[in-house]
């Protein structure tokens, strides 16, 4: 009884609307990331610029926008890490 349950539920949601589904779940994923990181990359330039001056750090703020360029997000929480280190020191 359950898998005839799943098969007519599965007829009964056309495939083009899955697929549109589909479709608009990863562009809100996709949206919700660029907009995560643009702010991780706006605070970590705000406190830089209001904190220190560091070639250091300025080097390393550039270093995380040209990686979120390339979408490559673990760049974030490294140099965010090496931002916090730096601080700390």
């Amino acid at each position: 009884m359950i898998s005839g349950l799943t098969i007519s539920t599965a007829n009964f949601i056309p495939l083009q609307y899955f697929n549109h589904l589909v479709v608009v779940v990863v562009v809100v994923v996709v949206v919700v990331v660029v907009v995560v990181v643009v702010v991780v990359v706006v605070v970590i330039v705000v406190v830089e610029v209001l904190s220190y001056s560091n070639v250091v750090v300025g080097v390393l703020v550039v270093v995380v926008f040209v990686v979120d360029i390339y979408g490559v997000d673990v760049g974030v929480v490294v140099i965010s890490l090496a931002l916090v280190a730096v601080f700390v020191k």
